[in-house]
């Protein structure tokens, strides 16, 4: 793998021809992560504490991370990810788990938002997040899309975030997809592109390839 190698060398902040990881973070949920949403907070968890590899290629790649009890308020909660991503495709699927004292919790998935001019998808009919970022001189631009196939109550900007907010029920998975892409990389070369990408992944989820054997 291409990040394996990057990991060797020490180099993935650089273009070396096949890619590279210069997405700015902070303490933002990046690109599509989740958090309990908390009097009007994102409550961030911890780093993982724990990984699991559980496919390994060549159709599917997926892990299992696990993180420390946290506060969230008066009330601890645990948190289990499952991550999966399919060859071939942009975005990949989280099944995201809260251990909770109570039946539900508010929560958010977000992206961090430029400052510099962007263009911005917000679908809540379809549960639809599309960011082209702002274009960087020197690396490019990137796309990023998250997809929630349950209802999303409502989207809006806070820190610095463009956030949507939804509920995950105590030891329920929330699943959702998130992902990105690379104008360098060919496939996408205008936000037109990308959104239209994020659209049909929606499409496919509600409407799933079915075969049968007769």
């Amino acid at each position: 793998m291409v990040i394996n190698e990057r990991y060797k060398i020490g180099k993935y902040h650089e273009d070396l021809g096949n890619g590279m990881d210069y997405y700015h973070v902070g303490l933002t949920l990046g690109a599509g992560n989740i958090a309990p949403y908390y009097n009007d907070s994102i409550v961030y968890s911890g780093n993982y504490q724990q990984w699991k590899v559980l496919d390994n290629g060549p159709l599917r790649t997926s892990f299992e991370l696990v993180y420390s009890e946290w506060k969230v308020g008066n009330s601890s909660i645990k948190q289990s990810k499952i991550i999966s991503i399919d060859a071939g495709s942009q975005l990949s699927k989280i099944e995201n788990k809260y251990t909770l004292v109570s039946d539900s919790i508010a929560a958010v998935v977000g992206i961090v938002k430029r400052k510099e001019k962007d263009v911005i998808l917000l679908d809540e009919t379809n549960g639809i997040i599309g960011y082209w970022e702002p274009t960087h001189p020197k690396y490019g631009t990137t796309g990023v899309g998250v997809i929630i196939p349950n209802k999303v109550e409502n989207s809006f900007e806070k820190y610095d975030q463009l956030l949507v907010n939804v509920t995950v029920k105590n030891n329920e998975p929330f699943i959702y997809y998130t992902g990105a892409c690379w104008d360098k990389q060919g496939d996408f070369k205008t936000a037109q592109e990308w959104f239209q990408y994020l659209n049909n992944f929606k499409k496919e989820i509600d409407q799933p390839l079915k075969i049968s054997l007769q």
